[in-house]
């Protein structure tokens, strides 16, 4: 990240901000949060309640639903790359996952949608842990492949309905796995765009050494970003690395870091089964009770930074973790 201004804000809860910028010419404000898990002061409640909107609401129904949101019927293994990129974009629109660092869902969620954001990665963990338990003690079994840790996470802001770009990152990638064929998924960050995540598929396998992507052209130029975090974003990849992301930044192909790759299996089925879903809903309603505290005490604090920077050009309110 190149050097910004920093500027004044009122820091009581330990907090530092500086101001990237965002392409078409107006600045992001970053928040860097140094604060203690604490219960912090409750304000604005009734003003924070007068922006919720119902269908926004983040509460324990949603969590205890026992409706699990299927991918569609349609099988996109013979589809085109483009088509299938713009089906898995259309699915995370459906599933309506609301950012815990973008200024719009954290007024209108009353800042619930980032007051999730610790306890999600919290569960997130504790899930991932469990089913590698679970694959290690069914590993003699040929029956029971070992699930791909990402693929699980991704279920958490699914159904959680929060989260921030390495969430939506996750839910981008399994849908592109589970739906479509004949290419290549990675699941990539970027420590330039502000430790950001996205995907990348491809026809050809581009991996190539040190988790970085193959130096071979006329693979590249068939090679495409999703980024249903910034705009549900379908591109190209050599116009994403020149300037064509969200802060209109000039990357290198060696800025893209691979964290995980698969081929596409096609044929829409779960990576989990209705068992394996209704554990994870158990691991999130313990979760949340673990929680409660964090989730009740912090929504005010967080919706009160969002509409203190409402006057500014940007959408956005990056909250990263240190």
């Amino acid at each position: 990240m190149k050097e910004s201004t920093y500027k004044t804000v009122k820091q009581p809860l330990g907090l530092s901000s500086e101001t990237v910028p965002l392409k078409g010419g107006d600045d992001v404000l970053v928040i860097r949060d140094n604060r203690p898990s604490t219960v912090y002061q409750r304000q604005l409640r009734e003003t924070m309640n007068a922006h919720r909107s119902a269908h926004l609401t983040l509460s324990h129904d949603v969590l205890e639903d026992k409706e699990q949101q299927q991918p569609s019927d349609k099988t996109f293994g013979e589809v085109a790359q483009r088509t299938g990129e713009e089906e898995a974009i259309a699915y995370v629109k459906s599933l309506k996952i609301r950012r815990g660092n973008r200024r719009k869902s954290m007024i209108e969620t009353g800042g619930e949608s980032t007051a999730y954001i610790e306890p999600l990665r919290e569960i997130t963990e504790k899930v991932k842990n469990a089913f590698k338990q679970s694959d290690e003690e069914n590993e003699e079994e040929e029956s029971a492949p070992e699930l791909n840790k990402f693929l699980v996470s991704a279920y958490l802001p699914e159904l959680m309905k929060v989260g921030n770009c390495g969430e939506f990152g996750l839910v981008t990638y399994k849908h592109l796995v589970e739906n479509t064929k004949d290419q290549w998924v990675y699941l990539v960050y970027v420590h330039r765009l502000s430790e950001h995540v996205f995907v990348v598929t491809s026809p050809k396998d581009i991996e190539g050494e040190d988790s970085e992507f193959e130096q071979e052209e006329e693979a590249l130029a068939q090679a495409r970003v999703v980024d249903t975090w910034y705009l549900y974003q379908n591109t190209s990849l050599s116009n994403y690395l020149d300037k064509g992301n969200h802060q209109n930044k000039k990357l290198d192909l060696s800025d893209l870091k691979i964290v995980d790759s698969m081929k596409a299996i096609g044929g829409g089925k779960p990576t989990l089964d209705e068992a394996g879903v209704e554990t994870i809903r158990t691991f999130i309603n313990e979760g949340i009770k673990e929680h409660q505290e964090h989730i009740e005490g912090s929504p005010a604090f967080f919706y009160e930074m969002a509409l203190n920077y409402e006057e500014g050009k940007d959408d956005d309110i990056y909250l990263l973790d240190e």
